[in-house]
């Protein structure tokens, strides 16, 4: 039993992952920073009949995912990760991508059957990640991710097989989940005439040019 009680949109974003899972095989979660995407993984891998494997991109998140889990679940999770090695018995193993893809060789094919990938716009189509997800290729896998644009849409496209779901910012603060956005501007001078633009945006070496001595002020 969860200690959580789970809000609205979160029941919706599992319901509508489980659904999509029975005919497909890797789906796309979209939640907006501060929907609370540890829950959501907490709660997919509490309820799961068999092992499931959490992939963080970055260290600190590999410690704060499990000490979350285990207050969620209240189920220990294998940490993979530097000195710390899960054990082949682990249900629940929380890793970075680096980390598991130099380990592959101890863990069976088939010993996960659920993958999430966490910062998924990210951390699905590297080459350590491709690696990770091909060695275990019969595992369900639910990315999550709060900022799919539309360059990695297209691109995690050739991955996910469905967006499932999506809570967005604005959703959020609407229901009152998440604080209003208060923009303070503070009025500079910035000069943008000579900073050309690449790929349809503005060139990065000129905007730190144009930008940079106004910082201080």
């Amino acid at each position: 039993m969860s200690h959580f009680n789970l809000r609205p949109y979160q029941t919706e974003f599992l319901d509508a992952v489980r659904r999509d899972f029975r005919e497909h095989d890797h789906v796309l979660g979209v939640a907006a920073t501060g929907a609370g995407k540890t829950i959501l993984a907490s709660e997919l891998m509490r309820g799961w009949r068999g092992n499931c494997l959490f992939l963080a991109d970055a260290q600190e998140l590999v410690r704060q995912n499990a000490d979350k889990f285990f207050r969620y679940a209240g189920e220990f999770a294998g940490v993979e990760m530097a000195d710390s090695k899960a054990l082949l018995g682990d249900r629940v193993v929380i890793a970075t991508t680096q980390s598991i893809s130099r380990r592959l060789d101890k863990w069976p094919r088939d010993y996960f059957s659920l993958i999430v990938v966490d910062e998924a716009h990210r951390n699905t189509l590297g080459a350590m990640a491709a690696q990770v997800l091909l060695h275990f290729e019969s595992a369900k896998v639910l990315g999550v991710t709060a900022t799919p644009f539309r360059s990695d849409r297209r691109q995690l496209g050739s991955f996910y097989e469905k967006i499932s779901v999506e809570i967005g910012l604005a959703r959020l603060i609407k229901e009152n989940w998440l604080s209003r956005i208060v923009i303070k501007s503070v009025p500079l001078p910035v000069d943008l005439s000579a900073v050309r633009t690449t790929a349809g945006d503005y060139n990065e070496g000129d905007l730190r040019h144009a930008i940079e001595p106004h910082l201080r002020q």
